[in-house]
């Protein structure tokens, strides 16, 4: 509930300020799916989302041994919402905040962010293009033991445009989502333990924009 409201927060704020901003703001609300495949080793096996830098071999302490390259997919929800301003020269920077799923961990992007459209004259349905970069938090009721960290996405989309300075938009971009899970130790089996996790998503999202 608590990000269900979060998000329903910041999308209004969104729309106010676009509001007073007339044509000159932009906004761009999203939501859709992010889809990825989990690859597990010999190392260590993770079936979280996460690939495992760090971690004990397979076998000892009960950790659990699968197939070399054993995939996992995942498909989780992702929510975005980005706000710029548009400049002369057809460049959007602004700032881009969202919410993301991945197996059982949640984080929460903030990122600088640029969008521009291919053409620079505006059409009917006009494609863009889209590069953000930031860090994102660790999600709300999540153990302490897990930490956010670099998050980026490249892509792009097209806009439906509808009149009256709104349009809908179908994207699909390439993220990428840094973490650390750092469980408890007991100081004698385990006397140390990081999981440098990498979360790499294709995501696909339909959204509208002011």
């Amino acid at each position: 509930m608590k990000t269900i409201f979060l998000i329903s927060f910041v999308g209004s704020l969104c729309v106010c300020f676009g509001g007073f901003s007339q044509k000159k703001w932009v906004n761009i609300t999203e939501i859709g799916v992010q889809l990825g495949k989990v690859q597990t080793n010999n190392d260590f096996n993770d079936l979280n989302g996460s690939s495992s830098l760090f971690g004990p071999p397979t076998g000892r302490f009960g950790y659990p041994s699968l197939p070399n390259n054993y995939g996992v997919n995942r498909n989780n929800l992702s929510i975005q919402t980005f706000n710029g301003i548009q400049l002369k020269n057809g460049f959007v920077p602004g700032i881009t905040l969202g919410a993301d799923w991945y197996g059982n961990s949640q984080f929460f992007p903030v990122m600088a962010a640029l969008r521009r459209d291919v053409f620079k004259k505006q059409r009917r349905v006009s494609p863009y293009y889209s590069v953000d970069a930031g860090y994102a938090f660790r999600g709300f009721g999540y153990d302490k033991d897990l930490h956010g960290g670099f998050v980026w996405s490249a892509g792009g989309g097209l806009r439906i445009n509808t009149g009256n300075s709104t349009g809908l938009t179908l994207s699909v971009s390439y993220k990428q989502q840094h973490a650390v899970f750092t469980p408890p130790i007991d100081g004698v089996f385990v006397l140390a333990h990081r999981e440098d996790r990498i979360y790499n998503r294709i995501a696909l999202r339909l959204g509208i924009c002011f």
